[in-house]
C-alpha cells in the first residue's frame, strides 16, 4: 500500500518531534543534575553559573521547563503553539525576573 505526501509528512514531523524531545529531555536531566550539584564536568558547571545568573532563583525552572516539553513533544506528537498573549506574559515574566535580579545586585 502507498502512502500519500500528506503522511509521509505528518511521520517526518512526527520524528522531528521525537528526536526534539529527546534532545530537550536529555538537555533537562543534564541542567538538572549541574544545577543539583551533582558532577557534570566544565559543561554542566558552565550551564548551572549561567541559570543560576540568568533565572536567579528560579533556576530550576530551565530544566523543569526542558524536561516538560520534551515529554510532551516525544509522546504527544504535539508542538508548541504560540499566541501574542503569551509571547507577551513570557517576555513580562522574563523582564521583571531580570528587574528584580539586578535590582538585587549591589554596585561595586
Amino acid at each position: 500500500m502507498r502512502r500519500t505526501k500528506a503522511e509521509r509528512t505528518e511521520q517526518q514531523n512526527n520524528s522531528r518531534l521525537e528526536i526534539s524531545g529527546v534532545l530537550l529531555l536529555a538537555l533537562g536531566c543534564f541542567a538538572a543534575a549541574a544545577y543539583f550539584g551533582l558532577p557534570t564536568g566544565t559543561i554542566g558547571a558552565f550551564i548551572d553559573k549561567v541559570m543560576n545568573y540568568t533565572l536567579g532563583k528560579g533556576a530550576f525552572l530551565f530544566p523543569l521547563a526542558c524536561i516538560v516539553l520534551g515529554i510532551r513533544f516525544s509522546f504527544s506528537h504535539k508542538g508548541i503553539g504560540f499566541s501574542k498573549k503569551g509571547l507577551a506574559l513570557t517576555l513580562l515574566m522574563h523582564s521583571s525576573s531580570c528587574f528584580c535580579t539586578c535590582r538585587g545586585r549591589t554596585g561595586s
